[in-house]
């Protein structure tokens, strides 16, 4: 199923799976209604797509950042084929066919009850039972191999490895302009508003169901006026 691309006079095409799940959630991404960009951010030059698909989020920061190389992995073998083909629309995109995690490992990748969309290592009511081995690598050594040392905009969607990727680069995380991910329990969401919440700020938030849901984290040093961060704050001492 392709799905057009209107640039300029120009009509590229991105290809999603044939099925009414993959061709909503390609839409909703890449007409940017999943991933909000923050207007005061504009010199993004490093993204990381961590989980990411067919590649409709990569093709969405590639055209949202114009001077910006994307990093796109995914471990799953059939939307990893979509992912390379749509990469084609942006040489500014490389694509890698392992996923993130803290350590390097060979993992079964349970798959999706609908579409790959929901394939994960970890079991859950949204899985099969039959997998395929897939690769992890551990995302501190990937960066370090690849002298990657700031990211503006990370993007974690991971199906439950989002704590151990984040964990595994806490570092650079205080300077990350923009993260966005997808959590896939209740705990793991505490967690992350945890670990980021003295340097971020929660942007966006959209709860799709029990356990999961989708955050924004925007970075506070990215807003040079104090005000335009907490004017909307209400506090009240009693």
């Amino acid at each position: 199923m392709h799905i057009p691309l209107h640039q300029g006079n120009e009509v590229l095409y991105f290809e999603c799976f044939d099925n009414a799940l993959s061709k909503h959630m390609s839409v909703e991404i890449l007409q940017g209604r999943t991933y909000k960009t923050a207007k005061h951010i504009d010199d993004v030059r490093i993204v990381l797509d961590i989980g990411a698909n067919i590649g409709a989020s990569a093709v969405f920061f590639a055209s949202a950042c114009p001077k910006a190389k994307i990093f796109a992995f995914e471990p799953a073998k059939a939307p990893y084929d979509l992912l390379q083909r749509n990469a084609k629309l942006c040489s500014r995109i490389s694509t890698y066919n392992f996923g993130m995690f803290s350590a390097d490992r060979e993992v079964p990748l349970y798959k999706g009850a609908i579409d790959c969309v929901s394939g994960s290592v970890g079991e859950s009511v949204e899985n099969r039972t039959d997998s395929e081995t897939v690769i992890l690598r551990s995302a501190r050594d990937w960066l370090n191999e690849n002298a990657v040392t700031a990211i503006d905009i990370l993007k974690v969607d991971t199906e439950g490895c989002e704590l151990p990727i984040l964990s595994s680069i806490s570092d650079l995380l205080p300077a990350v302009k923009i993260i966005h991910l997808e959590y896939h329990s209740e705990s793991d969401r505490k967690e992350i508003d945890r670990i980021l919440g003295e340097s971020h700020i929660l942007a966006a938030g959209k709860i799709l169901h029990l356990h999961r849901g989708e955050l924004t984290y925007i970075a506070k040093s990215t807003f040079s006026d104090p005000r335009a961060l907490n004017r909307y704050e209400i506090k009240v001492n009693l």
